[in-house]
């Protein structure tokens, strides 16, 4: 899952989306007990606002926003994704309801 970073001067995450979402995440994935979670951070707003960000422009991830859900294959290519419908999910429970169905979907 991509995620912004902490801020450093509050301490919480600057991504309001992932502030509501990563919670609801976290919580499908341990109430489903599927797979394993690998969070990566995109960095500081500032970093992730610039259109030269290497998530956003590496053409193997075109990431556009956070945040944003990764199924895997076996061997590492992109299964499935799941990223707008995070980002806009109004509450935790919005987003762990999405997540679950998510991540239990066969490919």
């Amino acid at each position: 899952m991509y995620s912004s970073d902490y801020d450093l001067q509050t301490g919480e995450t600057w991504c309001p989306d992932c502030k509501r979402a990563v919670p609801g995440v976290l919580s499908a994935l341990k109430e489903n007990g599927v797979g394993s979670l690998l969070l990566v951070r995109v960095g500081s707003r500032a970093e992730w606002k610039s259109p030269d960000h290497p998530f956003k422009t590496d053409p193997s991830l075109k990431i556009s926003g956070v945040p944003t859900l990764v199924r895997l294959r076996p061997g590492g290519s992109e299964a499935a994704r799941l990223g707008p419908e995070l980002e806009s999910s109004a509450t935790a429970e919005e987003a762990k309801q999405l997540a679950a169905s998510f991540i239990t979907k066969a490919d």
